[in-house]
């Protein structure tokens, strides 16, 4: 697999590989995992992308609504559900899928998903960053 260039737009991803290049609209996207050597982005639709790339070259540039949970995993705050308590520390919830978030990101993370979930309570488009559209 060779190398992509990952470009940040105003609403979305561009990844441009040797022979294609994709659009990934950042309200799509759920979460970012770095799985080394590769990164991969998965969409609310369930799909998957892997790129060949560095995951600080993909997550650089992400809009505010996107946080850390640790050291391998960004997640899209509009598609969380919950941040709950678990023997292994905290869990934040996106569909069926619990990412761990480390314990120096969770005052961080529930912040942040606070802020995300009220905003999604009054707004079409989430203010945190002003681009990302509020699932219906």
């Amino acid at each position: 697999m060779n190398k992509a260039i990952v470009k940040h737009l105003e609403r979305e991803i561009l990844i441009c590989e040797k022979e294609r290049i994709v659009s990934v609209p950042y309200h799509e996207i759920t979460r970012i995992v770095c799985d080394k050597p590769y990164v991969e982005i998965e969409t609310k639709a369930g799909k998957k992308c892997h790129l060949a790339q560095s995951f600080k070259g993909v997550c650089d540039g992400l809009p505010p609504v996107f946080v850390k949970c640790n050291k391998s995993t960004y997640v899209n705050l509009i598609h969380g559900t919950a941040l709950e308590k678990s023997n292994a520390g905290y869990e934040l919830c996106i569909k069926k899928v619990r990412c761990s978030v480390s314990k120096s990101r969770v005052k961080p993370v529930s912040e942040l998903f606070l802020k995300v979930k009220e905003e999604m309570k009054t707004a079409e488009s989430c203010r945190v960053c002003g681009i990302c559209e509020i699932p219906v």
